[in-house]
């Protein structure tokens, strides 16, 4: 035991004191070690044992969290009082915050809120009061620097994943991202949004059915003044409803604009691209069309029957619209879909080009 805790205590010691790396070997280290089970089972917010200065003079009292509160956003007024969401400001007391204290001005660093055991360092205190010598109050804005941060992607999941909306989140405080120091005994409830997988699959839907009345009601997804489907077009609406879909449903999850820095965006391009090289290679050849009378006939076969190079085509589109509406259903986020995937698209672009390029008039 006396081991674990001194590996414990050497571990925090290093993250509370960090700015005092360069000082004097004489000048004192403040740790906040974990307690032992019995201390921690006592009050609560016990003396840690084997928590000393560099002379080991006395051991650190662990703060506690003695007061939680909600100052909702203007916006705000509908919701339930004692639930918190995004721009409400949180307040926390601590008691016993004297050796706490120290500990923040050694390291310099701000004290970070921890939601559900998520770091969230982006969020810098309002307001830092100490209304006595041993309490310290600390107010904190829940307005995320950027909803994509890892941390906040994070809270947004399990959001999004929980069976029970509004959910139940633990609250502390610490000196550094690794270490929750204190923790509320009470839970608050959080709120981030009416998002949920179930919306998911709604919006699939919906895109389906958008689909099937573009593809009946209108020329949409059908070769120019012909009734024969065309599967560039075809491929071109899928993806931009999907694309639609997805910004609204990182809207509804996290409330910010996905980013576009991510491979969907180079996926929508590449099949705009696709659409535009394949008209402008039926207008110069002047290709005549002919409807199968089926949609499936219609997007795999040419005047020559079954076209592997649109077998391909049509095969690779919807193995990446799968894994993006994998990821939306999973996360209510966009799939990260990297260079490699960008590189599939664009061969098989090129590919369906060449073959269409061929293909009798």
């Amino acid at each position: 035991m006396r081991t674990r805790t001194a590996v414990a205590a050497a571990t925090l010691a290093w993250a509370c004191a960090g700015a005092q790396a360069q000082a004097p070997a004489t000048t004192p280290v403040l740790a906040f070690p974990l307690p032992t089970q019995a201390a921690a089972t006592a009050n609560g917010y016990p003396l840690v044992d084997g928590a000393c200065d560099a002379d080991g003079a006395h051991a650190l009292l662990r703060p506690r969290v003695a007061t939680l509160s909600v100052l909702a956003a203007a916006d705000a007024s509908a919701r339930p009082a004692g639930i918190i969401g995004l721009h409400d400001e949180l307040v926390v007391t601590l008691e016993h915050a004297a050796d706490f204290r120290k500990c923040l001005a050694a390291s310099h660093v701000d004290p970070i809120l921890f939601l559900d055991d998520v770091a969230l360092t982006d969020l810098k205190p309002r307001t830092t009061r100490s209304p006595g010598a041993d309490t310290l109050t600390l107010a904190y804005r829940l307005d995320p620097s950027s909803a994509h941060s890892p941390a906040w992607s994070e809270l947004f999941l399990r959001s999004w994943l929980a069976q029970q909306r509004p959910r139940q989140v633990a609250v502390g405080i610490g000196p550094a991202a690794a270490i929750e120091t204190a923790t509320a005994a009470t839970l608050v409830t959080l709120d981030l949004g009416p998002a949920h997988a179930a919306w998911a699959v709604v919006a699939g839907l919906a895109c389906v059915v958008a689909l099937f009345v573009l593809g009946m009601a209108t020329q949409l997804l059908r070769d120019r003044e012909a009734t024969s489907f065309s599967l560039a077009r075809t491929l071109m609406t899928c993806w931009v409803l999907s694309t639609s879909a997805a910004i609204g449903l990182v809207l509804l999850n996290s409330g910010a604009l996905p980013p576009l820095d991510g491979g969907m965006a180079l996926l929508l391009l590449a099949n705009g691209a696709t659409l535009g090289s394949a008209s402008a290679i039926d207008l110069v050849r002047k290709t005549t069309f002919k409807s199968s009378g089926c949609l499936l006939r219609d997007l795999v076969t040419d005047a020559d029957g079954l076209a592997i190079h649109r077998v391909q085509a049509l095969a690779v589109n919807l193995l990446l619209l799968g894994i993006v509406w994998h990821e939306l259903y999973a996360s209510g986020t966009v799939a990260a879909l990297d260079k490699g995937w960008s590189a599939l698209m664009g061969i098989s672009s090129g590919v369906y080009l060449y073959g269409k390029a061929s293909e009798p008039t």
